[in-house]
């Protein structure tokens, strides 16, 4: 009886005792098991090394987070560089239309003007061809001069309506391309224009000089021979 109460309480003691109830399974050792204080320290090292890891994926998806916030400012930024480029460029190319059609209206009108000027010295010369075929003088150059002179206005009225109906507007994106072949079609109408006019003016003033002719001839006339009514007149009364 003694010996059974021998062999459990030898039993109890080993149960209860340290090494038994905290003791772990080690991976290198005589016994195989490890104290509860190398249990603590194999843990801390593992939540070390966990808190490691953590920091290091933090710190490299914080690399990524900012790379990628520096990749969209850079696009950002260049793409108010475009917008900033585009709207400059689209504004120029409206001044530049501007000044066009102003320049258009202005050369059109000046012109016009010029025209309708010429046309109506034209009217007074020809009123005064008729007095003088009236009168029994030949007009022929004179007319022919007139005829010249009417067919450079009509040349000069297709130029201005060619100039006025140019269209001035262009895009932004052409405008430089655009703008040059505008500004070279106004100055060739325009140059075509002023041609004809000062075609014009060139057989007015023939047919001028002509008519002066016809009239100096006719007062050269009367000073030798007088005046074919004066002498009627006279001879009348002597009656």
């Amino acid at each position: 009886m003694k010996r059974k109460l021998t062999i459990l309480t030898l039993l109890l003691a080993v149960a209860l005792s340290p090494v038994f109830v905290y003791g772990v399974k080690a991976e290198s050792g005589s016994n195989g098991y490890v104290s509860s204080s190398t249990k603590y320290k194999v843990e801390m090292k593992q939540k070390l090394d966990d808190k490691k890891n953590e920091l290091k994926d933090a710190r490299e998806t914080y690399k990524d987070d900012m790379k990628q916030k520096k990749e969209e400012f850079k696009s950002e930024v260049k793409e108010k560089k475009e917008e900033f480029r585009s709207e400059k460029q689209e504004k120029r190319g409206e001044i530049k239309s501007e000044i066009a059609k102003k320049r258009i209206d202005i050369l059109t009108r000046v012109l016009t003007a010029t025209v309708e000027r010429l046309e109506k010295i034209v009217l007074r010369i020809e009123s005064r061809i008729e007095k003088i075929k009236s009168a029994g003088d030949s007009t022929t150059e004179a007319e022919a001069s007139i005829k010249l002179a009417k067919g450079n206005l009509a040349d000069a009225k297709v130029h201005i309506s060619t100039l006025s109906s140019i269209d001035s507007s262009w895009s932004s994106t052409t405008a430089s391309t655009t703008a040059r072949t505008t500004i070279e079609k106004i100055k060739t109408e325009a140059k075509a224009a002023k041609d004809d006019l000062h075609s014009a003016r060139t057989n007015l003033s023939k047919a001028i000089g002509f008519i002066k002719g016809l009239g100096e001839g006719r007062k050269g006339d009367d000073d030798r021979g007088g005046r074919p009514g004066t002498t009627t007149a006279t001879t009348t009364s002597s009656n």
